[in-house]
């Protein structure tokens, strides 16, 4: 039976969070979303890392939807959430206008960039590394992905003025919910994997 504890990632500068898990076992991220068409404020009068932790006060997926549909989303930027649980996943979009529900991919991508700057390529490795029962390790060899000569369009992105830094790692099993960090040097590599936060008896 959840109680209640749930863990968030924080970004040190805006001070939101785009990834948690509930000790109910639901996990919810958030990425940005850059589609053309949306509605972009000139200056957000929300941030979108008030979502994650919202959602988290629910125990499913399709509870935390709706606990985002009741939020006040105008004025944020426009995001794309991810909340799954072990029986499902649900995806909304808000486009800067509208909360629109959509498919429950495996893969949702982003970048600064335009998100169809980048889609194709990381779904294309996507199913080049997995199989249909997928395993930690392909995760990883995607995540470590660098195809093709775009490197903004690589899954370890890297791009001038910007590159991957860090990967997350959620865990929900027997015995709790923790979060991971690795962070990763200027090459990609990995370090050492770190607790970040865990409520495990």
């Amino acid at each position: 039976m959840a109680s209640g504890v749930a863990l968030c990632t924080v970004d040190s500068l805006a001070g939101g969070a785009w990834l948690g898990v509930n000790d109910a076992g639901l996990v919810v991220g958030l990425l940005n979303r850059t589609v053309a068409g949306d509605q972009v404020p000139a200056k957000p009068s929300r941030s979108r890392g008030q979502v994650v932790p919202a959602a988290l006060a629910a125990t499913s997926a399709d509870a935390a939807l709706l606990l985002v549909a009741g939020l006040a989303t105008s004025g944020m930027a426009p995001f794309t959430l991810v909340a799954c649980d072990a029986q499902a996943t649900r995806i909304v979009a808000w486009t800067g206008r509208d909360l629109l529900n959509l498919p429950a991919d495996v893969v949702r991508c982003s970048s600064g960039l335009g998100d169809a700057r980048v889609d194709a390529a990381r779904r294309q490795a996507w199913a080049e590394l997995t199989t249909p029962q997928i395993t930690a390790a392909q995760q990883d060899a995607w995540h470590c992905n660098r195809g093709g000569d775009d490197g903004a369009a690589w899954v370890l992105m890297r791009r001038p003025g910007a590159r991957t830094v860090s990967r997350t790692i959620v865990t929900v099993d027997g015995a709790g919910i923790a979060l991971d960090e690795v962070l990763l040097d200027a090459a990609g590599v990995g370090g050492r994997r770190t607790r970040v936060a865990s409520a495990r008896p």
